[in-house]
């Protein structure tokens, strides 16, 4: 399948600065893939404590010994997959 042609009105985009680094977006094509947004994302997981704070909420039941992935773990897949849709 040819890859979808897309139209820019800008080259680049300026967002400012996240932990300390110029966060840019470039539009002059090339190779893309749609899950670098999630990097993003990702970071703003980890500086805000989302997905730790929302495991704050919950009791985990489950036996200790048989827990193979933690509660934040858990729900950071989950909050991701939904912002990815």
């Amino acid at each position: 399948m040819p890859p979808t042609q897309t139209e820019c009105t800008s080259t680049s985009y300026d967002f400012g600065r996240v932990s300390h680094q110029n966060l840019a977006a470039d539009c002059s094509g090339g190779d893309l893939t749609s899950d670098g947004g999630l990097l993003l994302i990702r970071k703003i997981d980890q500086l805000y404590r989302i997905s730790e704070r929302l495991s704050a909420c919950f009791t985990d039941h489950r036996e200790a010994h048989r827990v193979k992935h933690e509660l934040t773990t858990l729900i950071a897949q989950r909050l991701y997959g939904l912002v990815q849709g």
